[in-house]
């Protein structure tokens, strides 16, 4: 694969007129125009031109390729370093370059713009971003002056447009190359050189570490939400599904509330770290941006008034998948029309519209595809059709003042005009270049209505909230310093959703209970739902109501004791694993209290927890406090 990837990129530069051979072509100015260019390099993964060249073409002579002492690539020789000795470096370069304005080379302004109080890089990176570089051992210094003067030279290479680290702070799909895959992005270019050259100073195996784990992370939370969202579809009365998500999202919002400050659990080097913080900041983009999105959407009038209104779509009509979209139209407008207006008596004119409106839907369908590709594929299906021309329709009859009429795009740079939705969607249909939350809007939009057309808006609406939630989670996981303390909390917030596969959690605690009740005349009340996260109905409806019984019916034969309540730790074993249960009887309520079912935890996990920051989350202090409440 290297003979090919070395193959393609010296064709590529010979395209452009530069010699492979020379490594001169490193300061050519049309080399300077493509380096940032990503591409696939096999099992490498993505990579850009530059860091495939410099990292495999002039490996042994990397330190020839640097210019200056404080430069990415650099090796620290004998001399000491001070910021001193940097400030001096960059004005040294400027003089050299030529630089006309005095700004460039003045060493005052340098320092102030290195390390001022409150405009200086150091200062920018502790307060927009949380990376505080005092933090860092002073063994650390040459790394810490390196990547200083790397953000320094970034933004001087952008000639002042922009100021990296504010660029950094704001998240937005913006900031998102997406290149790779033919689409444009105001600032993602940066973005990539940032962490291309960072990444010269590290192993590969840090940053393939660093992007399974990010990768990870995000695919087991859209896992989880994967399994929330079924909650919506399982053959449950209404009432017990909207009970099942309220309960989730209370949950989170408690859990959330309870949370402490992480820990670092260990000091990694300043250049992973801040290599690990950029790339935790890329993938927050989207989160950030879904999360403005649907709250712009849900929140909104239409939304309201979906809710309150009770037209339904025909379900034998629902799943009905459309292959052909023009013969389809020519044969069923008139049907259409009437769906999409909710009337039986439509006029030619609004059979026009509509067909006029149809134009959208394959691009439509498209951009729905690539948004929401993990809950599987979109088929053009009548609910799917139905449900866009609507949202058309809605569009079409708003004014400037009304919700969902315009969107204001709060990126990085962006000049805080609002976006006229109708306007943006015609130009996603010409394939003109749209910002990606204008595209997400639509999709947040057709995604309600077809839940709305289904009777399902309700739950939908309790979805969303969950998935912000979640993504507030992702956002507390991805900011964490180091890989083994993002992964500690991931695992541990990840376990505190409880979601069963195939019916709500309320269900089964509702036969746990009815079988104790019947048997002893004995109620249930029960504080933590987690032990039914490890169990099928069946072992909740046998085992475990079994070990149960017996401790009620011990109860009851000590009822004659004058205590009214009775507190109890119970250690016990199903499906060979062991659980820790708290829980205590009201004898004048003829109640079971069960307050929490935790599973055993490995002493090292719980070594791992403390360090991190989740000590009260360890079972023994979890069972401490809880008999301390009771």
């Amino acid at each position: 694969m290297k003979n090919f990837n070395d193959w393609y990129l010296k064709e590529e530069l010979k395209k452009r007129g530069l010699n492979p051979d020379n490594q001169s072509f490193l300061d050519d100015p049309r080399y300077n125009k493509i380096k940032n260019t990503q591409f696939i390099a096999g099992n490498l993964g993505a990579m850009t031109y530059d860091y495939y060249i410099r990292r495999n073409w002039f490996k042994n002579d990397n330190s020839k390729l640097k210019k200056g002492r404080f430069d990415i690539g650099a090796i620290r020789d004998e001399k000491p370093i001070s910021l001193a000795q940097l400030i001096e470096e960059i004005s040294q370069e400027a003089i050299k370059n030529e630089e006309k304005e005095e700004a460039a080379y003045n060493t005052e302004n340098i320092r102030r713009k290195l390390i001022g109080n409150t405009s200086g890089i150091r200062h920018k990176l502790k307060s927009k971003l949380g990376f505080d570089l005092n933090s860092y051992s002073n063994n650390q210094e040459f790394e810490k002056l390196k990547l200083l003067k790397l953000l320094y030279s970034i933004e001087k290479r952008q000639k002042g447009r922009i100021n990296i680290t504010s660029l950094l702070s704001y998240l937005s799909l913006e900031n998102v190359d997406k290149g790779i895959i033919g689409e444009p992005s105001k600032y993602g270019e940066i973005i990539t050189e940032l962490l291309s050259e960072i990444r010269l100073e590290l192993e590969e195996s840090f940053h393939r570490t660093a992007l399974d784990t990010i990768v990870t992370i995000a695919e087991s939370w859209n896992e989880k939400l994967l399994k929330v969202a079924k909650i919506s579809r399982m053959p449950h009365y209404k009432d017990i599904r909207i009970c099942e998500l309220k309960r989730i999202k209370q949950y989170m919002v408690n859990l959330k509330n309870r949370l402490p400050e992480p820990q670092m659990v260990s000091e990694s080097n300043v250049m992973q770290a801040f290599y690990l913080r950029v790339m935790q900041l890329r993938q927050l983009c989207r989160t950030e941006d879904i999360n403005r999105v649907s709250g712009y959407i849900l929140n909104s009038t239409q939304t309201k008034e979906l809710l309150n209104s009770k037209q339904q779509f025909n379900p034998e009509l629902m799943n009905q998948v459309i292959f052909d979209l023009e013969l389809f139209m020519q044969l069923e407008a008139q049907q259409v029309t009437e769906l999409v207006y909710q009337k039986d008596n439509v006029t030619v004119s609004e059979i026009s519209n509509v067909v006029e409106w149809v134009r959208h839907i394959p691009k439509l369908l498209e951009s729905f595809n690539k948004q929401v590709h993990t809950k599987g594929v979109q088929h053009l299906s009548y609910l799917f059709l139905v449900s866009c021309l609507q949202e058309i329709m809605l569009s079409e009859t708003l004014k400037k003042g009304d919700d969902e009429y315009e969107f204001k795009n709060n990126h990085y740079g962006s000049d805080r005009k609002g976006r006229v939705l109708l306007s943006n969607l015609k130009k996603l249909t010409k394939n003109f270049s749209v910002e990606e939350a204008l595209e997400l809007i639509w999709i947040v939009k057709i995604e309600r209505r077809m839940h709305a057309n289904q009777g399902l808006l309700e739950e939908y609406l309790l979805i969303q909230e969950i998935g912000t939630i979640a993504n507030e989670f992702i956002e507390i996981i991805a900011k964490l310093p180091d890989i083994e303390t993002m992964f500690c909390w991931n695992e541990f917030l990840l376990s505190q959703i409880i979601v069963a596969e195939k019916a709500p959690i309320l269900n089964y605690a509702g036969i746990f209970d009815n079988i104790i009740r019947e048997k002893t005349g004995y109620s249930c009340d029960l504080r933590s739902m987690r032990m039914f996260q490890y169990f099928d109905i069946n072992s909740v409806a046998n085992e475990l109501t079994s070990i149960f019984l017996k401790e009620v019916s011990k109860h009851i034969q000590l009822s004659k004791s004058r205590y009214t309540r009775n507190k109890q730790i119970m250690t016990i074993k199903l499906q060979d694993e062991n659980f820790f249960v708290v829980y205590t009887f009201d004898k004048n309520l003829r109640r079971l209290i069960i307050h929490n079912f935790i599973p055993e935890i490995a002493d090292d996990e719980i070594e791992l927890r403390k360090k991190a920051g989740l000590e009260e989350f360890t079972k023994d202090n979890e069972i401490v406090d809880l008999m301390n409440r009771i």
